[in-house]
Order: structure tokens, then C-alpha cells, then sequence
């Protein structure tokens, strides 16, 4: 049997082992949606209220998204993007109900969203779909574009990734695949205004 000062002292060992990882850069790196992976959100959006979430952890700042595959079966698969700390967090979610709803007079699109998996990029620069694996359109690839590569309207495809997914609509996960053999379609290609 364990005696308190045994465990007391024990426990300091564990506190002082992982005080620098606490009060390391590297704390700053942790993603904040993983602890709400699994749980249902709401998300509000009207042109007089714009977009509003509730039970997203403090400091996530919406930055869009987009649906995955076809957006008319019933609930559909989401990739929403989100700002932390300047850093990019990708979310594979799915979207559980969506209704109008009457506030002061105003029409709210409100959602109920499951969170499904999530990841940080740091130094984001660009999120990419429309993507190919092999030369085939996969609606599940989600990449993020190289924070030191350039992207000019001269260029078609894009190849140079900071990170690659496969948003798993089967798994419910976002894994992380090879860039081999990966290349994205450049929305801006032929841009010239």
C-alpha cells in the first residue's frame, strides 16, 4: 500500500516534469477544438446579426468553409475553417439540422453541427478544394496551401502543401495523407482584375 508522502512526492515529480511542456511555445500550439470533438454546436448566420457560434471554446474565430461532396443529401459533411491565435484550425463536421428561425423580426439560418475531428496549421496561407489524388477529383482531400509557397493566376494546380487530409465520411476522422501524387485546383487561375 502506497503511503500519502510517497504519493505527494510523486506528484510533485509529475508537476515539475511537465511544468516547461506547459509553459512552453508549444502549449500555444494545441488545438482547441480537440476537446470538443464529438459534441454538438450551434451556428447562427443573418445579414444583420452575421455569424454567431455557441459552444465553440473562447478566442475561435469563424473563417468560412465549405460542404464536402454533394449538398443536398441529408446531413451533409462540412469543412469549416476557424482562426486561432493566427493559426489555422481545419473541422470536419457534420450538419445535424438546419432551419430558419424568426429573431426581431429578421430571418436567422440557424445549424446544429457535430464537430467530427479537427487540426492546427500553423502560418496558414490558403485552404484548397476541388482537389485530385492520382488525377482523380476527391471530394474528400482537404489540403491547405504552403505558407512559403507562391500562388499566381499563371498557375493552374497547386502542389506545395503545409498539410493534406482525408476528411473520412465513412471513419468520421480527418487523416492525414501523403502530398504525393495530391494537386488542387487554383480558384484564382486566369484571374485578372
Amino acid at each position: 500500500m502506497f503511503s500519502h508522502q510517497f504519493l505527494s512526492k510523486s506528484y510533485r515529480a509529475v508537476a515539475l516534469a511537465i511544468a516547461p511542456l506547459l509553459l512552453s511555445p508549444l502549449a500555444a500550439l494545441a488545438n482547441p477544438l480537440e476537446i470538443v470533438e464529438g459534441w454538438v454546436y450551434t451556428s447562427t448566420s443573418s445579414p444583420v446579426f452575421g455569424v454567431d457560434q455557441h459552444g465553440l471554446p473562447e478566442g475561435v474565430v469563424d473563417r468560412g468553409g465549405f460542404v464536402l461532396g454533394d449538398a443536398t443529401v441529408e446531413e451533409p459533411y462540412l469543412i469549416s475553417l476557424y482562426d486561432y491565435n493566427g493559426e489555422m484550425v481545419v473541422s470536419f463536421e457534420q450538419l445535424l439540422l438546419q432551419r430558419q428561425l424568426d429573431r426581431d423580426g429578421m430571418v436567422v439560418n440557424e445549424q446544429l453541427r457535430e464537430l467530427l475531428d479537427s487540426a492546427v496549421v500553423s502560418q496558414p496561407k490558403e485552404a484548397l478544394i476541388e482537389c485530385q489524388i492520382n488525377g482523380e477529383m476527391d471530394p474528400e482531400i482537404v489540403a491547405i496551401a504552403s505558407a512559403t509557397g507562391d500562388v499566381d493566376i499563371d498557375q493552374e494546380w497547386i502542389t506545395d502543401f503545409q498539410g493534406v487530409w482525408r476528411a473520412n465520411r465513412t471513419t468520421k476522422e480527418l487523416e492525414p495523407i501523403a502530398s504525393e501524387n495530391v494537386r488542387c485546383y487554383n480558384m484564382g487561375f486566369g484571374y485578372d482584375g
